[in-house]
């Protein structure tokens, strides 16, 4: 049997949402009307990037591959672009490289 090891936790969190990637899962959570939460295995998940809007807002879709009109869309201004950005990198970094297996 194989198994990943994980490496270090890494979080965004903006407004009602917090991002979390544990290795090669990816946790959000929301705190809109009621505490919301979904785990995605990166190997499964698509980013769209859109924007910036008329706001300067730039909307990440963070969405399954089979269900992409299920995604969760996180809008943040311009000065929160380059750390989602930078945690966007971390995700795909984990889904591309198959990491070290014990």
């Amino acid at each position: 049997m194989r198994r990943f090891h994980q490496p270090d936790t890494i979080e965004f969190a903006f407004e009602e949402h917090l991002l979390v990637l544990n290795g090669r899962v990816l946790d959000c959570f929301h705190t809109g009307v009621a505490w919301e939460s979904r785990r995605f295995h990166v190997s499964q998940l698509a980013v769209h990037v859109e924007g910036p809007d008329r706001k300067g807002r730039t909307v990440f879709r963070f969405a399954p591959l089979a269900a992409e009109h299920t995604a969760i869309k996180v809008k943040v201004p311009p000065e929160q672009v380059d750390a989602l950005t930078r945690f966007v990198h971390a995700m795909t970094a984990a889904r591309d490289d198959p990491g070290e297996m014990v």
